[in-house]
């Protein structure tokens, strides 16, 4: 007979800076992960990964979960080794060991829901994930409702589940949320991205030039460290050791530091001499530890400046990488997947297809690929690949973009937002801005293409490679300059209709309710289906609260109800064009200055709360009543 009792198992516990170090040196996959409980340096008790190994499991004493031995899954074992994988490569560019325990005890509670409610094959396949996070997301939508968790909680628990069960099944996010309607805290933020102002991008374009070019200038020469990034707005010191620079923000929190970055001088490139650092240390013998401090710094930087691929210079190569990786964005217009799955050839050849365009045509995996930069760009991108050469000192490498961590190449570890990552959390204290997304240099660089072909969204799309309704879905914001004449004219006749006598609806007024009338190519309007009603010839909008909140109410269930779709691109065929007028009508609405700012995101959060306008709310708690929602 199987046991069924829980109880408690031997763990190995180890410390997160050895694990660090040993996948390092490929020793990872001599630990038991089910057995594995991390150390970390910010929590009093080791965290039990090891125990989500198991289908059945309870709290302990001291952080340890008691588990049912015969519960173990190979599916989850599998599944957590990859999240380890995943953990520590994160921690390794950068991210914070607090955020990191918080995603991971959120994703915690998820696998419990998960056990809890009969879905323990939840790292079965992607289809079955799939299906839990719908659950799960329908989950948190009632407990938003019930006001038994907050929206920004929710939303929360929502991406860190989701971004850990992709990483355990090794699948990108997409395959698991593409169709789902997913929990929002900012409804300005749903389905289209807003391209940066022009001042943003230019100034973010030129530092990542600068980063990219001089660190490049400073490893394929072996120039020697400490080493002076001058760029255009501030210039920053790049030290031998692993904290490769400070800027003055962070230098004003040099106190909590740890003690082997006292002896350094970041603000003068140098190091410190003893008597200048003695007063960071206590007691007697402060002097002799500083001393102790300035001769270790002075031994690293030796060895920095001897060796070409010291592990501290390939932090600089990540970060070179990472700008490069941003320019290639803005400049070819790729979505982040398409670039981290780019097989890679360095036999390639160049040509020119059309004006100002160099095409780039090489063989990978039997296959001939091709895509397009500027021929301004050529240049940068033959120096990435000469650092490229230089950074794998001729081994071989499938792809373009290179994951190389403490000294070895990780091909599989290499996803989505790995170098978006470390633009966040490096490169942003370089540039000194929020750093621009993936998403947003494809809106800027459509934007661009926009402006060249005077408005052509035909040729836009296929310069981006998407259907004309997948560049309305998700770029429709792409610039608050640009919008058709078409709509513009649209919005004129708006105001004027206005002004006349009108009857209200739910998604504002009708200057001769039941005589529908439009000029859109394909939209015939039906007195009857509300959302056509924003292409009707007798449609008044309002520019005042109450008809932004009909028209942001409507958007809500539009939304909410997505999943019922048959499809995405069912759901795109009904919808997309809505969507795109609804966010259309608010930006020039905005742009009369006939209502602010502050007034259009109090009511987007009314709406993101359920508090719609009377015939949406009534909608709302109906679909809520027969278990739609």
């Amino acid at each position: 007979m199987t046991d069924q009792k829980l109880t408690s198992r031997k763990l190995i516990s180890v410390g997160i800076d050895s694990l660090l170090e040993q996948i390092s040196i490929n020793k990872l996959e001599l630990i038991d992960t089910s057995l594995l409980a991390i150390k970390f340096n910010t929590r009093s008790t080791p965290f039990d990964i090891g125990s989500w190994c198991y289908l059945k499991r309870k709290s302990g004493r001291n952080s340890q979960r008691f588990v049912q031995l015969s519960s173990l899954s190979e599916h989850r074992k599998s599944a957590i080794t990859n999240i380890l994988y995943s953990i520590l490569l994160e921690l390794s560019t950068g991210k914070a060991e607090s955020s990191m325990l918080l995603e991971l005890i959120t994703f915690e509670r998820f696998l419990l829901w998960c056990d809890k409610n009969h879905k323990m094959n939840v790292f079965g396949c992607s289809l079955t994930a799939r299906e839990t996070v719908i659950s799960y997301i329908q989950t948190l939508k009632q407990q938003v409702r019930e006001q038994s968790l907050s929206i920004i909680t929710a939303v929360s628990n929502q991406n860190y589940s989701i971004k850990w069960l992709a990483l355990g099944l090794d699948i990108d996010q997409a395959k698991l949320i593409e169709g789902i309607s997913l929990l929002k805290k900012n409804m300005s933020s749903v389905n289209s991205a807003v391209a940066p102002l022009d001042t943003e991008a230019e100034h973010q374009l030129k530092c990542y030039n600068q980063i990219f070019f001089q660190i490049t200038d400073l490893l394929t020469n072996f120039k020697p460290l400490p080493f002076l990034l001058q760029m255009h707005h501030q210039s920053i010191w790049l030290m031998p050791q692993k904290k490769t620079f400070a800027t003055p923000e962070i230098l004003s929190k040099r106190s909590e530091w740890a003690w082997q970055y006292r002896a350094l001088d970041y603000k003068n490139g140098r190091i410190h001499k003893a008597e200048e650092i003695k007063n960071f240390y206590s007691g007697e013998r402060c002097l002799d530890f500083a001393r102790s401090g300035v001769k270790n710094a002075l031994k690293l930087q030796q060895q920095v400046n001897s060796n070409p691929r010291h592990n501290i210079r390939i932090f600089l190569f990540n970060y070179a990488q990472a700008a490069f990786y941003n320019l290639f964005l803005a400049n070819t217009g790729m979505n982040s997947r398409q670039v981290f799955e780019m097989d890679w050839s360095n036999n390639f050849e160049t040509s020119t297809e059309v004006q100002g365009l160099k095409v780039i045509k090489y063989r990978a995996n039997g296959k001939l690929q091709q895509f397009q930069i500027t021929a301004t760009f050529i240049n940068t991108f033959k120096l990435f690949l000469k650092l490229r050469r230089f950074i794998l000192n001729n081994e071989k490498y499938p792809k373009l973009f290179v994951s190389h961590h403490n000294g070895k190449f990780i091909v599989q570890a290499l996803r989505r937002d790995y170098l978006t990552q470390l633009t966040r959390t490096h490169l942003s204290k370089l540039i000194s801005q929020k750093p621009i997304t993936p998403r947003e240099w494809r809106a800027y660089k459509a934007v661009k293409i926009m402006e060249q072909t005077k408005g052509d969204i035909k040729l836009t799309s296929e310069l981006l490679q998407n259907t004309t309704m997948t560049l309305k879905r998700s770029y429709g914001n792409i610039s608050l300059k640009i919008a058709t004449t078409e709509f513009y004219n649209f919005f004129d006749r708006l105001e004027q209709r206005s002004n006349k006598s009108y009857k209200n609806t739910p998604i504002g007024s009708c200057i001769d309710l039941g005589k529908p009338s439009s000029k859109h190519p394909t939209i015939s309007p039906n007195c009857n289906t509300y959302e056509h009603c924003l292409f009707c010839e007798k449609y008044a909008f309002h520019a005042d609260r109450d008809d932004i909140w009909k028209v942001l109410s409507m958007k809500y269930i539009i939304l909410e109800t997505q999943h019922l779709a048959h499809s995405l691109e069912h759901f795109n065929n009904l919808f997309a064009e809505t969507l795109l007028r609804i966010d259309q009508l608010i930006m020039s609405t905005l742009k009369s200055h006939k209502i602010s700012q502050t007034d259009v995101e109090f009511i987007k959060n009314k709406v993101e709360q359920e508090e719609l306008s009377p015939y949406w709310q009534n909608k709302l708690n109906l679909l809520v009543d027969i278990g739609v929602l």
